[in-house]
């Protein structure tokens, strides 16, 4: 697989402890060779006493990104009502595919080229959750991501695998869903 997958970080950015969480994971995907957007750093930073129009864009240029992005890494270290917006961008988006083609595989099933059937094999968006902290997550998240990540290692190591299959046929690892408690 190319390294060229497209990954949105969507995250929570308001401390220090969130910032540095981010800028982590930004040099861990760049560093594996991924065109990765970051809000934080690629996006328009709003002040509190931003225009209306600032803050219209910067949800548009989100919004395109979240849509472009072949995998979005969700950090769900702390809790952050934008993160769960693109969050649901993304499965909204995954859902609607997966609908079209099933109606279209209704109607015809030999107009379904390979990657369609993929995709409706696939059980969850292309997204993986990440915190380092012990976060307790909401089963809605949980039941919308591939992996559930702990640690940095978790993380390298599950990357290691999408690189070996492809962020398409990644196979979603129920253990780390299970075992992540919920509230």
């Amino acid at each position: 697989m190319s390294n060229q997958m497209k990954v949105y970080i969507a995250s929570p950015f308001f401390n220090s402890e969130e910032i540095d969480r981010v800028k982590k994971m930004e040099k861990f995907l760049g560093e594996r060779g991924y065109c990765v957007y970051s809000p934080m750093r690629d996006g328009i930073v709003l002040t509190p006493d931003a225009t209306a129009e600032d803050r219209l864009n910067t949800y548009k240029e989100n919004v395109q990104h979240v849509m472009e992005a072949d995998l979005v890494m969700v950090i769900v270290a702390t809790k952050d009502t934008g993160t769960s917006v693109e969050l649901g961008m993304k499965v909204g988006q995954w859902e609607t595919n997966r609908a079209t083609l099933e109606q279209l595989k209704h109607d015809d099933p030999d107009i379904l080229n390979e990657y369609d059937k993929i995709i409706l094999n696939q059980k969850t968006p292309r997204m993986i959750s990440f915190a380092d902290n012990g976060t307790n997550l909401n089963v809605m998240l949980l039941g919308a991501v591939l992996k559930h990540c702990r640690s940095w290692e978790e993380l390298s190591n599950y990357m290691d695998y999408v690189d070996k299959v492809g962020i398409e046929n990644a196979d979603r690892d129920e253990e780390s869903i299970t075992s992540t408690k919920v509230y």
